[in-house]
């Protein structure tokens, strides 16, 4: 094996420490929040936008998962 690959620090499979793990959790509900909020005000560009992030937060989510 490459002496190079050795050296690099992985952390892709690593554990996550409690504040890691809560902040994985939470990190789609402000995009959910805002993409009801706005759309309760029929601002839907907004929404459109909020539940974008909101999706794109969710893959994130399911990337550290696996």
């Amino acid at each position: 094996m490459d002496a190079r690959r050795r050296e690099v620090e992985w952390r892709d499979l690593r554990a996550l420490s409690r504040p890691e793990v809560v902040h994985e959790l939470l990190i789609s509900a402000p995009w959910l929040a805002g993409s009801l909020a706005a759309a309760t005000r029929e601002q839907y560009a907004p929404a459109l936008a909020c539940s974008f992030m909101f999706f794109l937060t969710g893959l994130r989510q399911a990337r550290r998962v696996f």
